[in-house]
């Protein structure tokens, strides 16, 4: 196909009214839209309408989105309906014209195509950075004319395609830019189905109560003993007491830590047979409404009669979040059975059922209404409606009401999915080759890019290394996509926020979006407090996304933009210079140390000298017991040799070849030098096929020739006879027949075939023998005992020197390293104390810091009172104050009135960072939000903002329909994850589609739905595209080299480390068992404690509970437990220095084994007084990390299958695991589990490329070899 249409004098029709057509509604939304696009003079679809009709065309890129016409328009129109193309173009202007546009940029259009009529109806307008070159899927028109028509009945139809250079000779002409878009719609929204059909479902199980209270309670944790009476006991959970508001006086004179909370109960309405509650219950975010948020809402006089009537639930939908009669539920705290249903209604006259009918017998259904029973069930009330419920007395409002599951935020996630979908396929989006490179990954290869921005043109914030600062300047020149590959503890997030940083420095807008609030956080608290950076965080309080607080909400916008101002000025008057002086006197601190460290040096040097001869005799040892093991080995492997040989060599003496011989070295040796040839040869001739066992070969050939012999055949009736004549003691026959046998045995002889194979194989006999006596003599190799014993004394007196030495160096180590992290953690540096020229470097930095003090008073005297000034005038006005601690937050009179004034000039001319999570909705509701309120702020759409670039954090857990919810708001996406890490989070299970087709008589697929969940977008796009428009990050940060290499086993050992970090990184704790056992020391950063087997040497299997189909393990909780305890007795003891608490997580990879790990655990929290413990299943752990780690591996069933280990083979839960720790790992698992298991690790280059690898039995060696493993026995003994 051509890449070219010749214009030959021809023009371009363009037709703008669908466009127009789309904001007929909105006109100025739609000018705003032009105004967006930063083309100089034009702000108004009108004005662009004339700058089309009167300028020229050099080039146009154009393509058909797909090579297939849609159907438009309804058919009741007087147009009717008509087939069309998807269209994309994009345009460079003649110089004179293409100058309006900001360098790099060009006009793109979506449109429709009309085969008939071929004008371009244009439908979206935007503008795209890619290259002025046609791409693969594109035909270029060069020079050519345009006319705009402003009425379809200017000109006749006729007349379009005489002159219309688009035409139906030269559609054909034109290149595909093929999508999967319409496959993988049709299968997302019937995913969307799905989602509807489960929403409707779990609605419907919204259950009716016909009373409520509630009381004040006291909350106490359930781990805090002090022997409180249990009479004042008013709920009890697994976690938590509520106790009577009575104790309070004696809960604050016994300093137990409580918390005032709300508990509603209420009378709900249930089936005594069939149980409805225990359904709903396992829902998240139940709601209480009222009677009225029933779309069904049934008659009262009609309920009395009929109270299935109340059952009949169905939602208002999207309108409930408009509902003012609602409360959101926390913790389930208790339920009992209350009373029959009947005389419940007989006793409360109150209800909204009013007083029952004496005559029970007029109640329609009476076997159903029999049937229900009242049950108290009590909730406790989020913290975050509490001022709300108060304030509106939603109590009264809510006597009679629904225990419900509204599923407000599904909703508006299926709604807003379709919207998206529809949005994609009419090209309604910012940038439409983006959003169709997402259903055709191998189209990112064409962005190839053009370097406008250089590293030498950009002033990092941040301190960035190669791999870092080549992915900032790659994004910062992406034309529409950009991938970053970010491993764990490469520093994403700082990537993150100096692009961020960086775009919004180029007056660029953001949108920085993901899955979990805490990624989001993370960044927006990363970027720096500057004026000209506007943060907001967007979280819709309706639906109470985000129950923590939010500094960058919207009515904090001109308080954060006055605060940072504030910051500027008081660091430059007082912090810095602070900070100065503290640091001056935290490299005084370090100073000191290093004049310790020169001892530490020279003992230094006697360790590295031990270890050495700790080494060669490790060497010799192992040398020794090699050769005794391959002696052992070579002996065993001799015998059964040896024993083959004899059965050969009796085989062949025998003339009987029967039984199972393997292929073995020496049978191989003389097989191959005397029967080889030979025998291929006969299995040719006889058209037999060889077997790879070779006696097997042997043997049919033998038997084979044989038995085709008939004198042979004869040879075994004759043999029979004898015998039977021989066991009746008839002498006379036995004699006849035996010589008649001999004579058939010399005939036999005569047999070409058959002699000659027994002559070769009497050769072979002989030729074994021979290598038999060799074998024989091999085998008296001796064994070395004596001399490892004596290497054993020398290792154990050198090791014990070792550890002495050790043990002094590693508290001044340990002193330095908290120092050292702390000075460059607080100011930006990075100091090494164990390079060559720390003293050196020491020295420059307090000469640098000095002239920092020199600079920063002459700074401050001369700017002092404007700075003064300035502070004064934020504290009078706005109440702004600062301090060494924290900045006030209030909100005053004053700047509540300014902030009225300005806002909506802020969020649309001034904001620059925005973050939201990717399933937000696109408008977002701020009438729960009084603060909101206040400032004159209900609501924010984010269709109106002018985003320019999307960056999605963890993408490789978003579902592609995920990615498309933020990317429709944008013109450039960064997608940034870790396709090794947690794919994408599946919900669904086959019990649920099961339920679902039941009920709604459908037909979903369980596999399929799954299947479509679980692509990673991420990794195949990382798969498809070229290096110019993805990076790959490699030196990590978070742990120091051992744990490294343990996490490198899943990365195809790319990752890289600074020396640094390990000194960094180092934990410098020594733990021994309760008999004196080392378990622990500075030496080693990785443990494998062995699970397999009890204390009593016994399989230790998981287990399970009925109710649940997770696993727990009781030997690894036990083991936890006791590692906790240890860990935080020495930080107790040796470790009080530290700069904060360290952290330690237990991670493990079943929910129901965290659960029994927490309860463990609460029984001994309040022990544990000097660490700060996490408990977490590893989804949930993601993206955090912390100084120690426990892995709880759990899994080791009773039979090892394929099935078994495929949550081992699915490697990417176990290295998010093993790579949050800092410091120092400890795995608790069972080797049997994970012993030779083969699991696929991509290759860094190509995802799609896979190298097989035992993985866990190379971790497992290399902890082995650094004596990090222990059993069981080891651990408590």
């Amino acid at each position: 196909m051509k890449n070219e249409i010749l214009s030959e004098g021809k023009e371009l029709f363009f037709d703008f009214f669908l466009l127009k057509n789309q904001h007929r509604e909105n006109l100025a939304h739609l000018d705003s839209k032009i105004k967006n696009l930063n083309i100089t003079n034009i702000t108004k679809i009108s004005e662009l309408e004339g700058f089309f009709r009167n300028t020229v065309i050099k080039s146009i890129f154009l393509c058909l989105v797909d090579d297939k016409v849609k159907t438009v328009g309804i058919k009741q129109s007087k147009s009717g309906q008509k087939q069309v193309y998807n269209v994309l173009l994009r345009i460079e202007f003649a110089n004179i014209y293409q100058q309006r546009f900001a360098k790099g940029t060009f006009l793109g259009i979506a449109a429709d195509l009309d085969p008939n009529k071929p004008v371009i109806n244009v439908k979206n307008v935007f503008v795209t950075k890619m290259t002025n070159q046609p791409q693969d899927f594109e035909t270029s028109i060069n020079n050519c004319r345009v006319q705009v028509l402003t009425n379809s009945s200017d000109i006749s139809g006729e007349e379009i395609l005489s002159r219309n250079l688009i035409n139906s000779a030269t559609i054909p002409q034109i290149k595909k830019l093929l999508s999967n878009f319409e496959i993988e719609s049709a299968e997302w929204e019937n995913y969307l189905n799905y989602l509807e059909d489960n929403l409707i479902l779990q609605r419907g199980e919204s259950l009716p109560y016909l009373g409520i209270s509630t009381q004040n309670v006291l909350k106490v944790e359930a781990s805090i003993n002090k022997n409180l009476d249990q009479k004042f006991v008013l709920f009890k959970t697994a976690s938590f007491i509520y106790y009577s508001i009575s104790q309070k006086a004696f809960l604050d004179i016994n300093k137990i830590k409580y918390e005032l909370v709300l508990i509603a109960s209420v009378d709900l309405i249930d089936s005594i047979r069939k149980n409805h509650f225990e359904q709903i219950k396992t829902l998240d975010d139940l709601f209480l409404i009222s009677i009225a948020a029933n779309k069904k809402t049934p008659s009262l006089i009609k309920t009395r009669s009929n109270i299935k009537n109340l059952f009949d639930f169905e939602s208002l939908g999207e309108n409930l979040t408009r509902l003012e009669n609602k409360i959101l539920l926390g913790s389930l705290v208790g339920v009992k059975l209350k009373n029959d249903f009947l005389d419940y209604w007989k006793i409360n006259k109150e209800t909204v059922l009013g007083e029952l009918n004496k005559n029970i017998n007029e109640i329609d259904d009476l076997n159903f209404v029999k049937d229900l029973c009242i049950k108290e069930v009590s909730y406790e009330i989020n913290d975050y409606d509490l001022a709300l419920i108060k304030e509106n007395d939603l109590i009264n409002g809510l006597k009679n009401g629904y225990l419900a599951y509204l599923g407000i935020g599904d909703e508006t996630l299926i709604n807003r999915s379709r919207n998206i979908i529809n949005r994609i396929r009419s090209g309604n989006v910012k940038n439409p080759y983006l959003a169709n490179y997402l259903f055709n990954t191998k189209s990112v290869i064409v962005n190839s890019q053009e370097n406008d921005i250089n590293i030498e043109d950009i002033k990092f914030h941040y301190k960035l290394n190669g791999k870092q600062k080549s992915a900032v300047i790659k994004a910062l020149n992406s034309k529409d996509i950009f991938l970053i590959q970010g491993p764990p503890g490469t520093g994403k997030t700082q990537v993150i926020a100096e692009i961020a940083y960086q775009l919004a420095s180029q007056k660029k807008k953001i949108l920085i979006s993901s899955q979990n609030h805490e990624a989001i956080n993370n960044v927006i608290n990363r970027l720096p407090s500057k004026p000209d950076l506007f943060k907001l965080r967007l979280s819709n309080i309706s639906f109470l996304e985000n129950r923590q607080n939010n500094n960058f909400s919207i009515e904090k916008l001109l308080l954060n933009y006055y605060k940072s101002i504030g910051k500027v000025v008081n660091d430059n008057l007082f912090q810095n210079g602070a900070d100065l002086d503290q640091a001056l006197k935290e490299l005084s601190n370090i100073d000191k140390l290093i004049g310790e460290f020169h001892g530490v040096k020279k003992r230094s040097e006697e360790v590295l000298k031990i270890t050495s001869e700790i080494n060669e005799i490790k060497d010799k040892i192992e040398a020794i017991n090699l050769q005794n093991a391959n002696n052992n080995i070579m002996r065993e492997d001799l015998e059964d040799q040896l024993f083959y040989i004899d059965n050969i060599i009796e085989a062949i003496k025998n003339k009987f070849y029967d039984g199972i011989i393997p292929n073995f070295a020496a049978f191989e040796k003389i097989y191959n030098l005397i029967l080889k040839e030979h025998l291929d040869l006969l299995f040719s001739r006889f058209e037999k096929e060889l077997s790879k066992n070779l006696f097997d070969n042997m043997k049919f050939i033998y038997n084979f020739l044989v038995f085709q012999n008939q004198d042979y055949k004869n040879f075994l009736i004759l043999k029979e006879k004898l015998h039977f004549y021989q066991k009746n003691g008839d002498f006379t026959k036995v004699v006849e027949t035996e010589q008649k046998l001999n004579e058939v045995n010399s005939k036999i002889s005569q047999d070409k075939y058959i002699n000659n194979l027994n002559i070769l194989f009497e050769k072979f006999s002989r030729y074994l023998l021979k290598e038999k006596e060799k074998l024989q003599e091999v085998s008296k190799a001796p064994i070395f005992q004596g001399d490892i014993d004596s290497l054993r004394i020398n290792l154990n007196q050198l090791e014990l020197e070792r550890k002495k030495i050790k043990a002094s160096v590693s508290e001044v180590l340990g002193q330095m390293q908290i120092l050292t992290e702390n000075f460059n953690q607080n100011y930006g540096e990075d100091l090494d104390l164990l390079s060559e020229d720390a003293e050196l470097v020491l020295q420059n930095k307090f000469e640098e810091i000095g002239k920092k003090i020199t600079v920063f008073n002459l700074k401050k005297t001369k700017l002092k009172g404007l700075y003064e000034k300035t502070l004064d005038f934020l504290k009078n006005n706005y109440e702004i104050e600062f301090n060494k601690h924290d900045v006030s937050k209030k909100m005053n009179i004053q700047l509540l009135s300014e902030t009225r004034k300005h806002i909506l000039n802020i969020i649309d001319n001034l904001t620059n960072i925005y973050a939201m999570t990717l399933n937000s909705p696109a408008k977002f509701h701020f009438e729960k939000n009084q603060e909101a309120i206040k400032v004159g702020i209900e609501s924010l759409d984010l269709i109106n903002l002018d985003i320019d670039t999307v960056i999605i954090d963890e993408a490789s857990k978003a579902t592609l329909l995920e990615i498309m919810m933020p990317l429709v708001f944008g013109k450039n996406l960064i997608l940034v994850g870790d396709y090794r890490q947690l794919p994408p989070l599946i919900k669904i299970t086959k019990e649920e589609v099961d339920r679902i087709n039941l009920n709604f008589n459908k037909k979903y697929d369980f596999d399929s739905l799954f299947n479509l969940l679980d692509k990673s977008i991420f990794k195949k796009l990382i798969s498809d595209a070229n290096s110019s428009v993805r990076e790959t990050l490699q030196i990590q940060y978070r742990s120091n080299e051992q744990i490294m290499n343990i996490v490198n086993n899943f990365y195809d050992d790319y990752l890289r480390i600074e020396p640094k970090t390990s000194l960094d990184k180092f934990h410098n704790i020594n733990i021994d068992s309760d008999l004196g056992n080392n378990i622990i020391n500075p030496d080693n950063s990785v443990y494998w404690i062995e699970s397999s087997y009890n204390l009593n040497g016994e399989i230790n299997f998981e287990k399970s509970e009925s109710y649940s189909k997770s696993l727990f393990n009781d030997l690894e909780i036990d083991t936890t437990i006791f590692m906790i305890k240890k860990i935080n007795q020495i930080i107790s003891e040796k470790h009080k220095n530290f700069f904060q608490k360290p952290t330690l997580a237990i991670i493990s990879m079943y929910a129901l084994h965290a659960q029994k790990l927490r309860k463990k655990y609460q029984k001994i929290a309040n022990t544990i007084q000097d660490i700060n413990v996490v408990i977490s299943t590893v989804d949930d752990f993601q993206g955090k990390e912390a100084d120690y780690v426990i892995v709880n591996l759990v899994r080791n069933p009773e039979k090892i299958s394929k099935h078994g280990q495929k949550f081992i083979k699915q490697f990417e839960r176990i290295n998010v695991a093993f790579s949050r720790a800092q410091k120092l790992l400890i795995i608790i698992g069972a080797t049997r589990t994970t012993n030779g298991t083969v699991v696929p690790i991509p290759s860094i280059e190509n995802p799609l490329r896979v190298k097989n690898k035992a993985v866990y039995d190379d971790i497992l060696a290399y902890i082995t070899f650094n004596n990090g493993y222990k059993t069981i026995q080891e651990i408590y003994e």
